[in-house]
């Protein structure tokens, strides 16, 4: 899985999904400042919210089973996804998926190998970088310089 993290702009922004990807991430951005992988396969309609509800509570053993479209097409939007959010500079965070309803909480497998590298990607979110105001200057410093000896 480690060629999800490689590709030039060139590569993904020439894939013919890149557009809907990038459309979902911009949504996403200025709804939420938040882009996770699980909410981009939601907005692009390869899983509904009841499958996701389904996985949750553990009806479904993994994610990759109900996704509407094949694993060539996962990977594509998994990669646009990385490749678009590096260009906008977003940061990547790591999330917990666990499980809810009757039993003890347990995480939530996407696919359908658990390979710890793919559960990785699946976990990647990517946030917006705060701006310092809405100037964008940058904040003032915490402490005052030190005076200048004369």
């Amino acid at each position: 899985m480690g060629q999800l993290e490689k590709g030039s702009p060139a590569s993904y922004r020439s894939d013919t999904l890149f557009p809907r990807v990038a459309a979902v991430v911009q949504a996403l951005l200025a709804e939420k400042k938040l882009v996770a992988p699980l909410e981009v396969f939601l907005r692009l309609g390869y899983v509904n919210s009841a499958q996701v509800q389904d996985w949750r509570c553990r009806r479904i053993p993994y994610l990759e089973r109900v996704i509407g479209c094949n694993l060539s097409k996962i990977s594509r939007v998994l990669q646009i996804l990385q490749g678009y959010a590096r260009e906008l500079g977003l940061t990547a965070t790591t999330t917990s998926y666990q499980s809810y309803g009757r039993g003890p909480c347990a995480e939530l497998q996407f696919s359908k190998t658990g390979h710890p590298n793919l559960e990785k990607v699946w976990r990647r979110c990517f946030r917006a970088a705060p701006r310092a105001d809405a100037a964008g200057s940058p904040p003032p410093p915490l402490e005052p310089p030190p005076a200048s000896r004369s």
